[in-house]
């Protein structure tokens, strides 16, 4: 007897999973997948992930805690990211994005002992894209895991700032 299609989903037929799966290498030694179009250059045209890591942060509350905490800017951020901040038109912002770029590579390289703040910092390459430059726990961190380099985006807008991080193995 046929599945009929205007039945509720849950009473449907459900495939057997072994069927529907294809055949895969074990895990370990399943090559990097090529993410991008041969013959273009790129910087991620062969990979190994090795974490991904998301964090959101809510401008406001960096903003309070800034203004609260006076020693807050020296003890978390690095001169050079205190100096980007503060020329901005609204320093909370470039802050909050900050922050939360360092839980978004803390989550990337799947935690560690021992952190500072300081030794997860953002950096801008010469051509204004962001750059994480990692010392102490977190390169040991990194070093442990192979990670050649954690790649972060971030963005801000009215309320909110966003990073996503992600650690990769060069090949």
């Amino acid at each position: 007897m046929g599945e009929r299609r205007d039945a509720p989903l849950w009473r449907r037929s459900k495939p057997n999973a072994q069927q529907s799966r294809p055949p895969s290498r074990p895990p370990s030694r399943q090559p990097p997948i090529r993410l991008t179009v041969p013959g273009r250059p790129a910087s991620l045209s062969v990979v190994e992930i090795v974490g991904l890591g998301v964090d959101i942060c809510e401008i406001a509350r960096i903003e309070r805690a800034l203004s609260r905490h006076p020693t807050m800017r020296a003890r978390v951020f690095t001169p050079e990211e205190t100096a980007y901040c503060d020329a901005k038109a609204r320093p909370a912002e470039s802050y909050a994005g900050r922050f939360a770029a360092r839980e978004a590579v803390i989550k990337a390289l799947g935690g560690y002992r021992g952190r500072r703040w300081q030794d997860i910092s953002v950096t801008r390459r010469p051509a204004g894209a962001p750059e994480v430059l990692l010392a102490g726990n977190a390169k040991d961190r990194a070093d442990a895991l192979g990670v050649s380099r954690v790649l972060i985006t971030f963005t801000h807008e009215r309320t909110n700032a966003v990073a996503f991080a992600i650690a990769v193995i060069d090949r």
